[in-house]
């Protein structure tokens, strides 16, 4: 059976790495072409659409965006506006995924972070997907997966986010770059494998929960720089911002990935020179 997907936000970075990969399994999927902060646009495109699944990539996700006016727009009233309105449905979809963020977590005191961990976002991006995910409580019409995706990266990623912005250094074979707290060791996982699990949990999941997605496997920005320094033969210096440092940052945050793979039974994450060597030679690997 051809399941029909509908896809917010198919043109950002996640967005068209999931339809290329939903294609390849035969689901057939639906882009929306409207603004969803725009309730009456939104509830014109799906009103009448047969919809098995809903996965919701619309969002601001920069964590460094300046306008925090607009991540609350989008982020928690568009994702009020699109419940709602599938809230109405009288053919509700089978699961909804609505992506949060592992940054509701904030600053933790524990390094590996399951999904009882304290929940304290620090800053305004994990302030408005906790509001999010205190959205999904309100609808009952059909099932929730809250998912928290730990730091991913790929090809298509914003030069904003820190491993495009090292490895377009490498490319244009810089002689130096700045970074901040080169120390601390964090998940840098693949899209490819964020997006696979997005398939597996839609094939599998019939029911309302919550669960990280995370390969339980950190780096360091030290490391990072050292695969790059390998795969180019390039060697950048790193120069030490100091506002490029985050205050009261912990030095380590993993994601304890055990519930996500009771889930899905198995996933096998790519390792960070594979997605390193995908972003700096093979752009069109998908």
């Amino acid at each position: 059976m051809n399941y029909k997907v509908l896809v917010t936000g198919s043109d950002g970075f996640t967005g068209k790495i999931l339809v290329k990969k939903l294609k390849k399994k035969n689901f057939k999927v639906i882009t929306l072409n409207c603004d969803i902060t725009k309730k009456n646009d939104l509830e014109k495109f799906i009103k009448n659409v047969e919809l098995d699944f809903v996965i919701h990539l619309a969002a601001i996700s920069n964590v460094a965006f300046l306008d925090h006016d607009k991540i609350n727009n989008v982020n928690i009233n568009g994702t009020r506006n699109l419940l709602s309105i599938l809230n109405n449905k009288d053919n509700p979809p089978k699961l909804v995924v609505i992506p949060s963020s592992a940054y509701v977590y904030g600053i933790p005191k524990n390094y590996i972070l399951n999904e009882n961990s304290k929940i304290d976002p620090s800053n305004i991006y994990g302030k408005s997907k906790l509001a999010v995910e205190n959205l999904c409580k309100i609808y009952r019409n059909f099932q929730i997966l809250v998912t928290r995706p730990f730091n991913y990266t790929g090809v298509g990623q914003s030069e904003t986010f820190l491993i495009p912005k090292i490895v377009n250094h490498f490319k244009l074979r810089k002689k130096e770059i700045e970074l901040g707290n080169t120390n601390i060791i964090r998940e840098f996982n693949d899209v490819r494998d964020v997006c696979e699990i997005y398939i597996k949990l839609i094939e599998c999941i019939r029911s309302s929960d919550t669960v990280n997605i995370c390969s339980n496997k950190g780096y360091s920005i030290k490391e990072i720089m050292q695969l790059c320094k390998k795969l180019t033969g390039h060697e950048i210096v790193i120069k030490v911002n100091e506002n490029l440092k985050r205050k009261n940052d912990t030095p380590i945050i993993i994601g304890d990935a055990t519930k996500m793979l009771s889930l899905i039974s198995k996933h096998e994450f790519r390792n960070l020179e594979n997605t390193l060597k995908w972003m700096l030679f093979d752009n069109k690997n998908i």
